[in-house]
Formats: structure tokens, sequence, C-alpha cells
């Protein structure tokens, strides 16, 4: 989807683009995560070669017991740890800011931006 859901509006978020590293250890958490909530969780294969990512996709289906109620968005931004989420008007799709990881190795954008407090000020972007 691009990683852009949540840049623009009044309350705007940083989600910039993640090197590989971010991407991986966002995207096996958040399968840890997800594979409790639905029987069958999935991430789409990326393109060879990239060199970062916008946005970090999950396709799931068959929920488990811990998948109820009638907000299943605020069910799994609870599960995810966000407060940020967007849900599309007649799409089953979900978009959520998660905080950006505070250390992850090989992480080149975190170096290049300097000071743990841009930490604070960046999300990763996870579409469900």
């Amino acid at each position: 989807m691009g990683g852009l859901a949540f840049a623009s509006g009044p309350n705007a978020l940083s989600t910039p683009r993640m090197p590989l590293a971010v991407y991986e250890a966002v995207k096996s958490r958040c399968h840890a995560i997800l594979e409790k909530h639905y029987t069958y969780t999935a991430t789409p294969i990326e393109a060879p070669g990239k060199k970062d990512y916008g946005d970090v996709d999950f396709l799931v289906a068959c929920p488990t017991p811990l998948c109820h109620g009638p907000n299943i968005a605020a069910t799994l931004a609870n599960a995810l740890g966000t407060e940020h989420s967007i849900s599309g008007k007649g799409s089953s799709t979900v978009s959520f800011a998660l905080p950006w990881p505070k250390e992850v190795k090989g992480d080149a954008t975190a170096k290049n931006q300097g000071s743990e407090s841009n930490h604070a000020d960046r999300f990763v972007q996870v579409d469900i």
C-alpha cells in the first residue's frame, strides 16, 4: 500500500521508508502476534532486490477466539501496541502505525537520523 496512509491530514505521522533490518524485525514481531489472532497469517513476497520498504503487509483469515468483539481493529491495535490506526470505509484493510523499533542492527536510517528521540517521532505502517 506504499506506507503513506498516515502521511497527511491534521494528525500526520512520519512513516519513512524502512531498511531491510527494520522491515524484518517488524514483520517477525507482528507475525508472532497475528498468528495468535488468526489461523492463517501471511506476508506477500517482496520484489527481489528492494533496498527499502514503505510498509509491512499482512493477509489474515479465520479469526481465533482472541480476535473477537465489535471492533477487531481495536483488539489488534491493543495486541500490536499502538494507538494509531486507519480503517477504510467499505474495506477490510486496517493500517496501523507502530512505533519505530528502538534497537535494530543494520538500521541505517536510525544511524543517519541521530538521536533516540527520532525513534519516538517515527512509525512503521503495518497494513492488515
